[in-house]
């Protein structure tokens, strides 16, 4: 009888206790959240199941940082907070209705939960979070968000951090932005720190990317970021990259930076392979190009690649066909005179073994360099300095451009032409077909107008 008397107070105890956590827990917890938030975090409309799980009809929160400025406002409704000690369910999961953080986002639901009582790492916690219907306002959408990492509470840091987004759009004051995934991994992420100010590494892969200006389109892009104390390093690799606006076509192109912290570029190259840029244009089997920071204001530049044949044309008039060619372009650009060097190479064999080089050497000085706000074809040039030479067999053109004034642009300088033997030439050039009948017989007049020296000509344009 005592053992069942004692049985009975236990559990009537237990009962009342119960009873005491369901009906007068809310106002507890409401006291807790406002003094432990500091009034930051307002609750309304507490419930406590008899799980002992907990609902929130309305949570508004407003956070003030008054050392960086910033201040976030804003609500979530229907929140449900659940726990469990036993299975696999969950130990905490939280569930977040509509929310809002005003002049931020608004997601239509959000959901954070860990792993199972039995396997959760108290120093290490696995946390993961799904989010509907994200909306950064004013400018980015996405459908679902998916994250997860590990929570070390001790150091405020989140490591092995993983992202999978769907259905992203984005946009700005000139174009469209979107992509049908988005997956990210990054290896450490503070939690006291902005973003902008910390050290990320990761790698970001994108599926299926559109934007609207200019017109651009790529099946997968691959981003590798790494940030150290004393450098930035990005890594591009995009596929099936489709340039509409022009036409073009590039199956694979990698794009391999580095910058320091300052964001100034140290080193840039650019290796794109099987495409073409534009209709208009050869296609190449490979062309790289590379950027490197030499000086304070000084810059090297170097191009080289493959082109295959080319049939060239005007409209619907054809011109001639350019034998499969190799060329190097190598510049160099001081952006504090501002003046740019440059000197060009290439060389093609054609059917009938006949060889075909050149080398260019440009000059100029040009507000260009310093900024964006004229075209090559319109931007005034000074100490302009244009020499070309193209060998063909024996056989030789060579010109220049010059210009009378101080400042000129393109279209005001003078060219000048000589050959060696023009008859020679146009005779290679014709067997060969690299020119049309038309083409020919047209430039043929046009340098046999000049002034005749020995079998050549002489002729300014």
């Amino acid at each position: 009888m005592i053992i069942l008397r004692v049985f009975l107070y236990l559990i009537c105890v237990f009962s009342i206790g119960w009873s005491f956590l369901v009906f007068g827990g809310p106002p507890i917890i409401k006291r807790l959240i406002s003094v432990y938030s500091d009034g930051a975090l307002s609750p309304s409309g507490i419930t406590l199941s008899p799980k002992l799980d907990i609902g929130i009809s309305q949570l508004e929160f407003k956070i003030h940082d008054e050392i960086a400025g910033q201040k976030l406002e804003g609500f979530s409704r229907s929140i449900e907070i659940a726990w469990s000690l036993f299975g696999e369910k969950p130990f905490l999961e939280l569930s977040l209705g509509p929310s809002v953080v005003k002049d931020y986002a608004t997601a239509d639901s959000v959901k954070f939960y860990t792993p199972s009582f039995k396997t959760i790492d108290w120093k290490n916690i696995a946390v993961a979070a799904n989010i509907e219907r994200l909306v950064a306002d004013p400018f980015a959408k996405m459908h679902s968000v998916n994250l997860d990492g590990i929570l070390n509470v001790e150091a405020s840091k989140v490591f092995n951090v993983s992202i999978e987004a769907e259905e992203l759009s984005a946009i700005d004051h000139v174009s469209r932005y979107t992509a049908g995934s988005l997956k990210t991994f990054l290896s450490e992420m503070s939690l006291n720190a902005d973003l902008a100010e910390q050290l990320l590494s990761g790698t970001f892969t994108i599926e299926d990317i559109k934007v609207s200006e200019p017109d651009f389109n790529a099946r997968t892009a691959i981003v590798e970021v790494s940030m150290t104390e004393k450098a930035k390093d990005l890594k591009i690799n995009l596929h099936d990259v489709r340039l509409s606006d022009f036409g073009g076509y590039i199956q694979h192109l990698v794009v391999d930076g580095s910058f320091n912290q300052s964001n100034v570029l140290q080193d840039l190259q650019i290796v794109s392979a099987d495409g073409f840029f534009s209709k208009k244009l050869p296609e190449f089997q490979e062309i790289s190009a590379r950027v490197k920071r030499s000086g304070h204001e000084l810059y090297q530049f170097s191009i080289e690649g493959n082109l295959r044949e080319f049939e060239m044309s005007d409209s619907d008039n054809f011109i001639g066909l350019l034998p499969a060619s190799k060329f190097v372009i190598e510049s160099e650009v001081d952006r504090a005179v501002p003046k740019m060097t440059s000197t060009s190479k290439f060389n093609f064999t054609t059917l009938n073994s006949t060889y075909v080089s050149g080398v260019f050497e440009i000059g100029f000085s040009s507000e260009l360099l310093r900024n964006l706000e004229c075209s090559f074809l319109d931007c005034e040039l000074t100490d302009a300095n244009f020499l070309y030479e193209i060998d063909i067999d024996d056989e030789w053109v060579k010109g220049s451009a010059y210009c009378l004034k101080s400042f000129c642009n393109l279209a005001e300088m003078e060219y000048f032409v000589r050959t060696s033997n023009t008859a020679s030439i146009f005779t290679i050039l014709n067997q060969d077909k690299i020119l049309s009948p038309l083409s020919s017989l047209y430039l043929y007049g046009v340098i046999s107008s000049g002034q005749k020296i020995n079998g050549g000509h002489e002729i300014k344009l």
